[in-house]
Parts: C-alpha cells; structure tokens; sequence
C-alpha cells in the first residue's frame, strides 16, 4: 500500500511535469472526492490545469502522467530482484497502466459524445487498484483461481464449438477498431472453426499451467493474449458497455502473473521439473 500511495503521488507529479512541457500551468490540489454508491467522501490528491485544456494537450497530460510515472518505477522494478518487493513493484506498474489508459480515454469518449462516467466513481478508480494489490498479496491463490477461470471458459467449448460460430462470424458487424474489424470480416470469420478451436485449446493450457503452477509466466503471456483477443472481439458484442470492463480486467489480472513468483503449492518449484517448466 504503501509503494501505491508513493506511485499515485509521482504519477500526479508527472502531470504537472508534461503540463510545463506543453506549456501550461498548474498546481497540485487536494479535494474531497464523494463516492457514487457508497457514504464515503475521501481526500484526492490531484493536478489541476490553470487553465481549460484543448483536445490534444488534454489527451496528452492524462496519458503522460501515469506513463511517466510507470517509466520511473519500471527502471526501479528491473533493478529489483527480491521476489517480494519486486511483486508489490509489479502490481503498482500495473495500477499506473490501468490509470494511462481510462484517463486518456475518459477525455476521448467525452470528446466523442459517448460518456463512460462509470470512469470517473471512485469505486472504480480506487476499486480496480485495490484488486490488483489484493491479488500481488495472495499470489498463489490468485494464480490457481485464475486458472480455474481459464479452464471454465474452454471447459464450454470441450463438448463441442458450434455454439461459437454465430458470435465470431458476427464480431466484425460490431467491431469498431480499425485493421481488427478488417481482419475479422476476411480472416477470422471464414476460418471460425479453427480459430474457435485454437481458443479453446489455448485456455486449456493456460488454465492448466496456472493451476499445476508450471511455467508460470509462460502461461501468463499466453493468457494475456487471449485476454487482449476477449477485450478487442468479443467485448464489443456485450450489449452493456460496462460489461466490458470484465474483459479488460482479465488482461491485468494475466499481465500481473507475467511479473509474479508462482508461490505454493506449484509443480514449478521442484528440481524434477524441466527447466522451461519452472518460470
């Protein structure tokens, strides 16, 4: 907790920092921030423009802010290797990424006419950190549970992947992201059964590699990627924006493992393994 306190108060530092390079003016502010559903006001600490900023350098200083801040602390991490502090490292990297990227996009939706304020409750600006700090301490639990949600999902896909051909030949209708609306409508769709057939086997490793506790980091770059395939496909057909926010939840939760020790109880851990086995 106390490295985030530390990392929240740079990431607001460095927003000041890319203010003056864009020259502008600000200052550092404390205000009560009222929860939406819960009867909590807590104190904020944040940087305040002096004045009203344009599309771009607003873009810019709500990006820099947390990227900077995650550039300082990542030199930090690289140069840590106590597998303790460098997880509590790990973690707060990962806070900093969730904050470069909902800042930036809160001002492109607003911009767009398309408000997301679920990006601006508290709950969620302090609830996702929390998460991620909650999994860094109870590391190998958080690896097998998940796991455990990997192998639920390919679980439904083992009697069989027809179910699935509708949702990916109808992905590309939905889709809004350039060059990935493209690929789905003259790659993916046409070949759904394969690529179907690939997701599935690609969770049963993963969920299986996480939950024995074998190459632990190995399966967390292959459950990002199919977190990042989950977030920019199949999100786009939830019909509740808000829903999607499960997906992109899943692409930290699998970039936290990458950083992560495996803990115990894992198979990794035990000299009869192979070596490409045990991280």
């Amino acid at each position: 907790m106390a490295v985030y306190v530390v990392a929240l108060a740079v990431h607001e530092v460095m927003h000041l920092v890319a203010l003056y390079a864009l020259g502008g003016q600000g200052t550092l502010v404390v205000h009560a921030w009222r929860f939406t559903f819960l009867p909590i006001t807590v104190q904020s600490f944040h940087a305040q423009p002096a004045q009203a900023l344009a599309f771009w350098p607003h873009l810019i200083f709500d990006f820099a802010g947390p990227a900077l801040a995650a550039l300082l602390l990542g030199f930090l991490t690289v140069a840590v290797h106590d597998p303790v502090p460098r997880t509590a490292l790990a973690a707060n990297l990962l806070i900093l990424a969730f904050y470069a990227v909902i800042e930036p996009l809160d001002v492109a939706l607003d911009a767009a006419g398309a408000p997301a304020h679920f990006l601006l409750w508290a709950e969620f600006n302090y609830g996702v950190p929390l998460l991620i700090l909650l999994a860094a301490s109870a590391l190998p639990a958080f690896r097998v549970v998940a796991g455990l949600f990997w192998l639920y999902y390919a679980s439904q896909k083992w009697a069989g992947v027809g179910w699935m051909k509708p949702l990916i030949q109808g992905a590309a209708a939905v889709n809004p992201i350039p060059g990935v609306h493209e690929l789905l409508a003259l790659v993916v769709a046409p070949n759904w059964f394969w690529f179907a057939v690939a997701q599935a086997v690609g969770e049963t490793v993963v969920g299986l590699l996480l939950v024995l506790g074998l190459a632990t980091r190995k399966a967390a770059v292959l459950g990002l990627l199919l977190a990042l395939n989950l977030a920019l496909v199949v999100a786009w057909e939830a019909s509740d924006p808000g829903f999607r926010w499960l997906y992109y939840l899943a692409v930290l939760v699998n970039a936290e493992l990458i950083f992560a020790e495996a803990g115990w109880p894992a198979l990794g851990r035990y000299k009869f393994v192979p070596a490409w086995l045990r991280s």
